[in-house]
């Protein structure tokens, strides 16, 4: 074990600062690192940014957690940071974000995810991924490798973004679906931050839903819809209904797997879409006059999946597209829903509430997010 230096000038104890500094906002270590020579290596030592991030999602996690807000408004996109929204309170809290490459404003921008804060971006128009950290402002684009040049001709792709614990890297998966002449195919490839660079991993069994743009980070592995190779024949022509297989990929093992789903009961909908929703799997079951969402309380066990509530279609828009994002101060639930951001309350069924942010109405993308020091510069 290696042995504490001493980081105080006898004025507090060292263990009392040992346990203290992990436990303030991020940005206030930020400018702690300006104290001493000293401290400025202490404080961005991994071994207190990771101690940093465990104490940030066990302790005051509703205090910490925050959603990132994509909105389009007249063509032009902005990104807004929402600590909490208590839709009683009647304000608009949310921060706007100055995001790299701005300028790419008329573009339309993807989150693929958010892990231990660092968000992976995403401009369709040019596949050009970009990961960014806004506490401390650092950001690393990624431009396309050989890999998916050689490729890019044939193939549409999906991404997913994760930490890999076993050996201290960040990854991006990309899922690339091959078109060519009478050859279909899926493979899969990973960029490692580490690294800095592109490997191919595996072709794999599965097609995954095309419509799923990043993968589902649960539990240190990523999860998409899909279905098993061959079944659906034409990609561009096939219907979500198709996917009814519950598939994750593990990032420190790099294998595919199928996740076990509840039992629905006789019928079992007519569609299904899986979210993350409070660092649980989540997955949202449409039938004729309701959507019910399942939590999955113990992973990949299929006797922990249990019914957290439902919403009836005439509480909200006939729209088949929802994500939960986060409970609400008040015991409400914030939803991504279409193009809204809605709360609503799942105690007394009461209709949701369309939030403004920013003085937009149009949401194109939401996920949760929480500060962190971890650096791109490895």
């Amino acid at each position: 074990m290696k042995k504490k230096q001493k980081v105080s000038y006898s004025y507090f104890p060292d263990d009392l600062l040992y346990e203290i500094f992990p436990r303030l906002p991020a940005k206030s270590i930020g400018r702690f690192r300006c104290i001493s020579k000293f401290w400025c290596q202490w404080l961005s030592s991994n071994d207190f940014i990771y101690k940093h991030i465990n104490e940030s999602k066990q302790n005051n996690e509703e205090q910490n957690l925050q959603i990132l807000i994509f909105t389009e408004h007249y063509g032009l996109y902005e990104l807004y940071l929402l600590p909490y929204y208590n839709h009683q309170d009647n304000k608009d809290i949310a921060l706007d974000l100055n995001y790299p490459v701005r300028t790419f404003r008329t573009s339309k921008v993807w989150v693929l995810g958010s892990c231990n804060g660092i968000i992976c971006l995403m401009y369709p128009k040019t596949s050009l991924i970009c990961l960014w950290n806004p506490c401390t402002r650092d950001y690393k684009m990624l431009w396309n490798s050989e890999i998916i040049k050689r490729y890019e001709p044939w193939m549409f792709h999906t991404c997913g973004f994760g930490y890999n614990p076993v050996v201290n890297d960040y990854e991006i998966l990309r899922i690339a679906y091959i078109f060519r002449d009478r050859h279909r195919y899926s493979i899969a490839y990973v960029y490692s931050l580490t690294k800095d660079s592109y490997r191919i991993i595996m072709k794999i069994p599965y097609q995954i839903c095309h419509n799923s743009k990043s993968g589902q980070l649960v539990n240190g592995a990523l999860h998409w819809l899909g279905s098993h190779s061959g079944t659906i024949r034409w990609i561009d022509d096939d219907s979500e209904d198709e996917y009814r297989l519950v598939l994750a990929f593990d990032i420190g093992g790099e294998q595919f797997r199928e996740v076990p789903q509840p039992d629905y009961g006789v019928d079992e909908g007519h569609k299904i879409n899986i979210s993350e929703f409070r660092g649980q799997l989540c997955i949202c079951c449409w039938y004729d006059e309701q959507i019910d969402f399942w939590v999955m309380k113990e992973y990949n066990v299929r006797e922990s999946w249990v019914k957290l509530f439902h919403v009836k279609h005439n509480a909200c828009k006939n729209i088949d597209y929802y994500i939960p994002l986060h409970y609400t101060k008040n015991g409400s639930t914030l939803f991504y829903m279409g193009d809204d951001l809605v709360i609503y309350d799942s105690i007394t069924k009461a209709r949701v509430t369309y939030l403004t942010i920013g003085g937009h109405n149009r949401f194109i993308h939401g996920t949760t997010y929480m500060e962190s020091l971890v650096r791109l510069e490895r």
